[in-house]
């Protein structure tokens, strides 16, 4: 038996505490059944490149809590664990048995294979599976924050934290909390969000992004993901249809599917959202749609901006449809190339708009508060849905962020954040086009915190080499590959689903060719050497 194991020696983990967590996993998840027989240690440590105690260190644990059996003589066994486990499972936990797979809806089921896929599970969960993938995925977190430390981050949708004023922000937490009365602590107010923090979010988007907005019409939330949620809850159902961008965000398309609708793919081009394929024949294909979800501004994750014809031309589908547009305005706070074009809430004449927007990249993902403008007629189905379904934010974490907008300090590190990103910017596009030269096309328009790029040489296979030898030499890639997504393809036509399927297989196939750059962590020298380790790694791929 050759067993896969992966270790780390950058990491401040021990090799054998690494050998130990990774056999443990293999063990609960059943790629190791009970009986097998592990390799010897002398062979587990020539394989490993460690020497024998540190393999003696890892069975020695594992012996000791029972997941295997060193019989003098004949080797080490694992042993049958699952009702000596589950009772332990139980007493930890106090759940006396696990929910049956059957019993699941289909979003849960989604949520546990796509699980089982990342962990290597071959069986349905079972209580000691489940718990076995939570185990494991807490030790691989902890991992990857120890390693992460150390690498070249593209990641994106993350600030650069270390601009952020955080003194002026304790300080502002210590007046709101001394303001702050015990009646007010009490208490949980407006499900929808406090009317001080609505008049602040209305006046940022009007000096922003030009929106004219009431109070009224601003819902708090905790984020992008509730406000998505929501608005599924009150508009889809099964039998009903949702458009959503591709490539695109993940957690729409899973939560739009997750309440029964149809989700049909909307494909991006150079010109942003592309509807051709909705808006001639095929068109009364789209049963009931209710729900269109784009990002215009700074299409996430091409990078595309969507042009103003195709802003008014998605307006109009959509009153022609009685369709909602979710308007996801990600990324748009940092245009750089002119003014941004405006938002589609601020062009829209039919009241078909409903515009979200987060404080995650003007102040810090951890703050989690996000918000929606609905249209004056949906204000009361909002608020009533918010008053059964959602939380409200906190009061302090509210009276904070309005004293951040009210005293111009948002504005302030805003206008810096401008020159820092811009500054980012014009280095990555400097060294990718001095590294890689015609091998590289930028997609999508030089703005805002991401971009992305496209390795023309590339295949599948040597994507994923590209990106995993990246990752060896310290530098974390993205791959528009996660964002691809799988939709609702049944339909009456079989032309319309031919169509479709080969749409989804060129942009598989662009996929594999791109990759997501985030500029807001990454600093200038980190940029520079980054692209430099991936020249290197490129050329020698290619």
């Amino acid at each position: 038996m050759r067993l896969k194991i992966t270790l780390d020696r950058g990491l401040e983990i021990d090799l054998s505490r690494q050998v130990y967590e990774q056999l443990k996993g293999a063990i609960l998840t059943g790629r190791i059944k009970p009986g097998e027989r592990l390799p010897s240690s002398r062979e587990l440590a020539s394989q490993l490149e460690v020497s024998r105690p540190t393999i003696n260190a890892a069975f020695d644990l594992l012996s000791s809590e029972g997941f295997i059996e060193r019989r003098l003589g004949s080797g080490t066994f694992i042993k049958e664990l699952d009702g000596r486990y589950l009772r332990f499972k139980r007493s930890e936990s106090n759940v006396e048995s696990p929910a049956a797979y059957s019993e699941l809806t289909k979003f849960a089921k989604s949520l546990v294979l796509r699980q089982e896929r990342d962990f290597g599970s071959d069986s349905l969960p079972n209580a000691a599976s489940s718990f076995a993938l939570v185990r494991q995925s807490a030790a691989r977190e902890r991992v990857r924050l120890k390693a992460r430390e150390k690498l070249i981050d593209f990641q994106y949708g993350t600030p650069s934290l270390a601009e952020f004023p955080i003194g002026e922000w304790n300080r502002i937490v210590g007046r709101s909390s001394r303001v702050l009365g015990p009646e007010d602590l009490m208490k949980s107010g407006a499900a929808w969000g406090e009317l001080f923090l609505r008049e602040s979010i209305a006046h940022w988007l009007h000096r922003v992004r030009g929106l004219n907005v009431s109070p009224e019409q601003v819902i708090v939330l905790h984020g992008l993901n509730q406000a998505i949620d929501l608005t599924a809850r009150i508009f889809l159902e099964p039998g009903v249809s949702a458009l959503v961008e591709t490539p695109g965000y993940q957690s729409c398309l899973q939560l739009f599917a997750s309440v029964g609708a149809n989700t049909r793919p909307a494909f991006v081009d150079q010109d942003g959202l592309d509807l051709s394929i909705w808006t001639g024949r095929y068109g009364r294909h789209l049963e009931r749609l209710r729900l269109i979800y784009t990002t215009p501004s700074h299409q996430f994750p091409t990078g595309v901006t969507m042009t103003l014809e195709r802003r008014l031309e998605l307006l109009e589908f959509a009153r022609r449809k009685g369709a909602f547009v979710f308007e996801d305005d990600f990324d748009s706070e940092y245009f750089a190339e002119g003014k941004p074009l405006p938002a589609l809430m601020s062009l829209d004449k039919f009241q078909r708009v409903i515009y979200c927007g987060t404080f995650n990249q003007l102040v810090f993902p951890a703050l989690g508060l996000g918000y929606l403008v609905v249209p004056e007629s949906l204000i009361e189905i909002y608020r009533s849905a918010c008053s059964l379904l959602i939380e409200p934010v906190s009061l302090i974490l509210q009276k904070c962020l309005d004293e951040f907008v009210r005293s111009g300090e948002m504005e302030r590190h805003w206008r810096r954040s401008l020159l820092l990103y811009a500054e980012r910017r014009q280095v990555f596009l400097n060294e990718i086009d001095r590294r890689f030269g015609d091998e590289v096309r930028r997609l999508g328009s030089a703005t805002g915190v991401f971009t992305t790029v496209q390795f023309r040489s590339l295949t599948t296979a040597k994507s994923q080499q590209f990106r995993a030898e990246a990752r060896a030499r310290g530098v974390l890639l993205y791959p528009m590959s996660h964002f691809l997504g799988e939709f609702s393809l049944e339909c009456r036509d079989e032309k319309l689903t031919e169509l479709i399927r080969a749409a989804l297989s060129a942009r598989d196939a662009n996929a594999a060719q791109q990759f997501i750059f985030g500029l807001g962590a990454a600093k200038r020298n980190q940029i520079t050497r980054g692209i430099k380790i991936l020249s290197q790694v490129y050329s020698e791929l290619i």
